[in-house]
């Protein structure tokens, strides 16, 4: 798991807002709780790969104390429940944690908006289960792009890379890009 921290001087500069950026947490609540309460930050974004799997009703275990905490879908998801989320209108899924959906834009204290578009291609659905942990609806489609909001965007939150970096990634041995 790779985590992106603004440096404390980052944090001074910008109002006492420290960020946190993650990916890949897979329902590890345990270890998301620990770097929740040693760094403190404001914000924690998850860039995929939270662990969503209503079915296992373990989200009581996330304890996000005053740290508001947003992710976005990966390939390791319940892509059916998701869409169950989104009909509902609800994202928050525990207090302070918040899911957001492919196209949702968060404005930081700073005025920057942030644009989640979350999805991914598994590279492991020959061994997964259709409808149990392998959704054909993980991948970023067109309907998604579409969707995608008109105005300014500043960050884009991913759990994938863009096209154009996937075969420099491959040429380098990476084979998760």
């Amino acid at each position: 798991t790779c985590h992106m921290l603004l440096s404390s001087k980052a944090r001074e500069s910008r109002k006492g807002n420290m960020i946190i950026i993650t990916g890949d947490i897979h329902g590890e609540w345990g270890k998301l709780n620990s770097l929740i309460n040693k760094k403190k930050p404001d914000l924690l974004i998850v860039c995929g790969d939270f662990g969503y799997w209503p079915a296992m009703d373990a989200f009581g275990m996330i304890s996000p104390a005053g740290t508001k905490m947003l992710w976005c879908d990966g390939n390791h998801s319940d892509h059916w429940a998701l869409k169950r989320l989104i009909e509902a209108g609800n994202m928050e899924i525990v207090p302070n944690v918040f899911y957001m959906k492919r196209g949702s834009v968060y404005t930081l204290p700073d005025n920057r908006r942030v644009l989640f578009m979350g999805g991914a291609n598994s590279t492991d659905k020959e061994v997964r289960k259709f409808g149990i942990d392998w959704f054909p609806e993980e991948t970023i489609g067109w309907a998604d792009m579409e969707n995608l909001p008109e105005h300014r965007i500043d960050i884009v939150i991913s759990h994938t890379c863009p096209n154009e970096f996937y075969n420099e990634l491959v040429d380098r041995g990476d084979n998760d890009p």
